[in-house]
């Protein structure tokens, strides 16, 4: 595959109670930790120019596990939250007999589930060993949304419902999901938004590009689809040196495009 679905960033506040969250409610384990001095170039901690730190945590392995990124920045203890973010959906041994909601210390949402039993096959990540399934994201347009991350990141639809539409890049991943709000409500980001990641195989300026000439079709006039970040080269202290692009799709969600040698080099400690 050229791409594939990384992990999910999600701002923090208290980093000792929201790790314990983690690893004592979902039994994720930590894969790696990294501190900054300053805030990102690629405003991966958000706009704040402070010392931060992120912590990668999941169920294995970066190279072949969909994780989350906890971001801290120093000094700030809490996050407004907005409507964007819905969910993410989790096969869970605490969902043996029945499916589960619980919540972190945060406010995010997560849905427990026995995949066999819960989910439609189309749902379900096939790579067993990766118990996240899918992220649930709200939308203002569906159908945009759709055409976008098809056409542009060459994504699939595996499941499509009256409101919402299942999509990935393979069965063996974890997915997205769109759910469409009601034409009343509006779609608020907040301070805690979060960013979703991805390697990918092709050249990161040529996805820079393609991103720019999607920008102009007429489909996707009036959407947030836009260039955060140029390609830029990201450092991390004694570890792999990673190029990227952060774009937003058309409701204004950043994506971070990751060429995939110096991801897996920096996810591997190489």
């Amino acid at each position: 595959m050229s791409f594939r679905m990384l992990h999910w960033v999600h701002k923090i506040g208290n980093y000792s109670k929201s790790k314990q969250f983690y690893e004592k409610e979902l039994n994720m384990v930590e894969q790696r930790h990294e501190s900054f001095d300053a805030g990102c170039e690629a405003a991966c901690n958000g706009r704040y120019n402070l010392s931060w730190t992120k912590t990668m945590i999941g169920y294995g392995p970066e190279d072949l596990h969909f994780v989350l990124e906890l971001t801290a920045n120093h000094g700030i203890k809490s996050y407004k939250l907005g409507n964007d973010f819905r969910e993410i959906v989790i096969h869970h041994d605490k969902a043996a007999e029945s499916k589960q909601t619980i919540v972190d210390p945060n406010g995010y949402t997560y849905v427990l589930v026995n995949r066999e039993r819960d989910l439609e096959e189309s749902e379900r990540n096939s790579f067993e060993h990766d118990q996240v399934q899918y992220i649930s994201l709200h939308t203002k347009n569906l159908e945009k949304q759709i055409q976008f991350y098809t056409q542009v990141l060459g994504m699939q639809v595996f499941k499509r419902g009256e409101n919402r539409a299942l999509l990935g890049f393979a069965q063996d991943q974890a997915k997205i999901e769109f759910v469409q709000l009601s034409e009343s409500e509006e779609l608020i980001h907040g301070e805690a938004f979060g960013r979703l990641a991805i390697s990918s195989k092709v050249d990161i300026k040529e996805m820079h590009q393609k991103v720019l000439k999607a920008k102009e079709e007429e489909v996707f006039v009036s959407t947030g689809i836009s260039i955060v970040k140029e390609p830029i080269v990201l450092p991390t202290p004694g570890k792999a040196d990673v190029e990227v692009v952060i774009i937003s799709d058309c409701d204004g969600y950043e994506i971070c495009l990751a060429e995939e040698t110096g991801f897996l080099a920096l996810a591997l400690g190489k």
